[in-house]
């Protein structure tokens, strides 16, 4: 486990986290596989924090289901959240997503946390 602090964030990356940073607000993007992590993501392209949701410091978790297919391209993203401010930009990054290619069509859990600048 890695912690890694500075004067705007304070948390910790397992070592199947990426860290992300951008001008517009923090992500924190973790892929979980409901096997075993058997697929990895290859190429995330990063959500785009609504404007709307960074102006009010609107943040938290969206959880994504993607399922992929055995090439490694997603073919469905969706989540249940009920921050619908956040759920559009979580689902549509992931929709852009490509994960290593797999024996068969199966889900994966990726959860992106929005954390809005103070």
């Amino acid at each position: 486990m890695t912690f890694l602090r500075s004067p705007l964030m304070k948390y910790a990356l397992s070592p199947k986290s990426s860290l992300v940073l951008f001008a517009a607000g923090l992500f924190f993007l973790t892929t979980n596989s409901l096997h075993a992590q058997s697929r990895k993501a290859v190429s995330k392209t990063p959500p785009t924090y609504p404007a709307l949701a960074k102006q009010m410091h609107i943040g938290g978790v969206i959880r994504v289901a993607a399922t992929v297919d055995a090439g490694g391209n997603v073919l469905k993203a969706e989540s249940d959240s009920p921050n619908k401010m956040l759920v559009s930009a979580a689902v549509d990054a992931v929709k852009r997503w490509k994960f290593a290619p797999g024996d068969a069509t199966e889900t994966v859990t990726v959860e992106i946390n929005f954390e809005a600048n103070n």
